[in-house]
């Protein structure tokens, strides 16, 4: 089976492509033979589908990886919930990190002793009742 991505912006420095959901970046298999020289600036958990950047060469890569380390991009994530939400709105703050034994899985810490974990906060909204 071919392994594509959809390419969703363009300009000489970076591309920026839609990541399905259970997909692997590997920037030489997946988009190597189209732009020889690919760097991967940030990351996107396995299960997880969304935007993803990636720079065409290594000046803009740095960039874009420092901007993400920085926190200076803002991420939005959507996900379908299929339980009763007493509530229209929480925040959830603690931290995340990777789970142990599964490196492709992420899961929240019980707190910031564990080994590469860090602080986040989520706010999450109920957008429709059906």
């Amino acid at each position: 089976m071919e392994r594509t991505l959809d390419i969703l912006y363009h300009e000489d420095s970076l591309i920026v492509v839609h990541k399905p959901p259970s997909f692997l970046i590997d920037a030489d298999e997946v988009v190597g033979a189209r732009y020889p020289l690919v760097h991967l600036v940030h990351q996107l958990d396995y299960a997880t589908s969304g935007v993803y950047v990636l720079g065409l060469n290594s000046r803009a890569a740095g960039r874009v990886c420092k901007m993400f380390a920085k926190r200076m991009v803002r991420k939005e994530y959507v996900a379908v919930v299929r339980w009763w939400m007493e509530k229209d709105k929480y925040e959830v703050t603690g931290f995340i990190g990777t789970e142990p034994g599964n490196p492709l899985r992420m899961y929240i810490a019980p707190d910031e002793t564990k080994s590469k974990v860090h602080p986040f906060s989520t706010r999450i909204l109920s957008l429709a009742i059906s």
